[in-house]
């Protein structure tokens, strides 16, 4: 059927799958994106204000923050960050990367060389959370917990708000966890609990 009715709901099919990204990605902002990444470990979120940070750091005991923004001192948002952190005494962690270019794997490593030792829990942010914190989510899944890769990459997700589409450049973050993985095969728990070598 092609008369009008048909085009009705075609065009309330098109305006839900065009609007759904936004709606989604507006409500993981007010919630602050926050997620575990690993059981009472590793958490994620967006930029967080300080008394947002300190709720979450009081509800999780949250001892370390790796901020993926880089060094601010000029920036509110930083100054509110390390006060929160000096005064609570957590350690933080300042590493700067882009959603929009590729992360080689020198940086990589040296995240995951904080990451491995960091007091834990800890928290990892970028200013959505949605990108820079979802590929460092996913490679730490992937080289220090050892999931697999199609595991780890479920990090890289529209539910975080990540989407590497149409005019969006952060499909490097995506590319940068793939040629990592690809780079350091590394046995996952199932290969290994299976005998698979």
């Amino acid at each position: 059927m092609t008369g009008p009715p048909y085009r009705k709901w075609l065009v309330l099919l098109l305006a839900g799958t065009i609007s759904a990204p936004p709606s989604c990605w507006l409500y993981q902002q007010e919630q602050g994106n926050f997620h575990e990444v690993s059981k009472g470990q590793v958490y994620r979120s967006r930029q967080l204000s300080g008394e947002e940070l300190a709720y979450y750091i009081d509800r999780y005991k949250i001892t370390s923050i790796l901020n993926l923004r880089g060094e601010n001192r000029g920036s509110r948002w930083y100054q509110e960050e390390q006060q929160v952190s000096s005064l609570l005494g957590r350690r933080h962690y300042d590493v700067g990367i882009s959603a929009n270019h590729e992360v080689d794997d020198r940086t990589l490593d040296r995240i995951l060389s904080i990451l491995r030792d960091a007091p834990k829990p800890i928290l990892i942010h970028c200013k959505f959370g949605a990108d820079r914190t979802a590929l460092i989510a996913a490679v730490y899944l992937y080289a220090i917990e050892r999931k697999s890769s199609k595991h780890a990459d479920q990090q890289l997700s529209l539910l975080y708000g990540h989407f590497p589409y149409l005019w969006s450049r952060s499909g490097a973050m995506d590319r940068s966890f793939w040629r990592y993985a690809k780079s350091h095969p590394v046995p996952s728990h199932d290969a290994m609990a299976s005998g698979v070598r």
